[in-house]
């Protein structure tokens, strides 16, 4: 098991890291460009590797943390306590995988599909769909259990988004270029997921002095991403961006 939480755990790192560089080309460059397409190909791939890995690592670790970390579990004062605490870590990422990963997928089917949502109504979708509101409940479960406002916040996240998915996928709106502002917002938001995981497990342990205020790196991606969606669909809508081209991508 050890070498496979290695395995899973470099691999998760190495297309993370590569997936969070990735995620600005497709921002800065121009629309429809090569560039464009290029590093949103590359950071599409990342993300389904980044998703995968962290989906693997995390259901291990809410079967049975042991198996991957039995010497810490061994060693701590009080074995419950750090098993329940790491089923319950893994239970927020495991809903921020799922999240990160609907995000990533409804993006590039939007782009492909436009108004039509043939591929949004497919049942593997729905699967994926299902996968997301189940995780984002359980982890409301948890965030009672354990008593945490954040978890909580994040499974609330996730369900209003998957009824805003489910909206978009089976009503059509009026506005003939919602699809292009859905596919902004899915695929930036994807990108919060990422940045987030990076300020919740990583940054968070370097800024551990900020004490109190620690719940920052929680929302400070939420924040600056909601921006960035804003920013990039004014400057893509059809009065910013009147020659665009159908077909091109984000």
């Amino acid at each position: 098991m050890e070498l496979l939480h290695s395995i899973l755990r470099n691999t998760h790192i190495i297309a993370g890291t590569l997936a969070i560089i990735a995620f600005w080309g497709p921002i800065l460059t121009k629309k429809g460009s090569r560039s464009h397409k290029q590093t949103g190909s590359m950071y599409r791939l990342a993300m389904l590797v980044v998703a995968a890995s962290a989906i693997t690592s995390t259901t291990f670790i809410l079967l049975n943390p042991s198996w991957f970390f039995g010497e810490i579990i061994g060693n701590a004062a009080n074995p419950e306590a750090v098993t329940l605490q790491m089923r319950s870590f893994a239970s927020f990422l495991f809903f921020l995988s799922v999240l990160t990963l609907t995000l990533l997928v409804h993006a590039s089917l939007v782009i492909r599909d436009k108004e039509q949502r043939k591929l949004l109504r497919h049942p593997s979708y729905s699967l994926l769909l299902g996968l997301l509101v189940a995780s984002a409940v359980a982890l409301a479960g948890v965030a009672i259990y354990v008593q945490s406002i954040l978890y909580g916040a994040f499974a609330l996240i996730g369900i209003v988004l998957f009824f805003q998915i489910r909206n978009y996928v089976y009503y059509h709106s009026k506005k003939p270029t919602h699809w292009l502002h859905e596919h902004i917002g899915a695929f930036i938001g994807s990108g919060i997921g990422a940045y987030t995981a990076v300020t919740v497990f990583g940054a968070s342990r370097l800024l551990s002095g900020l004490g109190s205020f620690s719940w920052i790196t929680w929302i400070l991606p939420g924040l600056i991403g909601s921006f960035i969606i804003y920013y990039a669909q004014k400057r893509w809508s059809p009065a910013a961006y009147p020659k665009r081209e159908s077909g091109h991508h984000l």
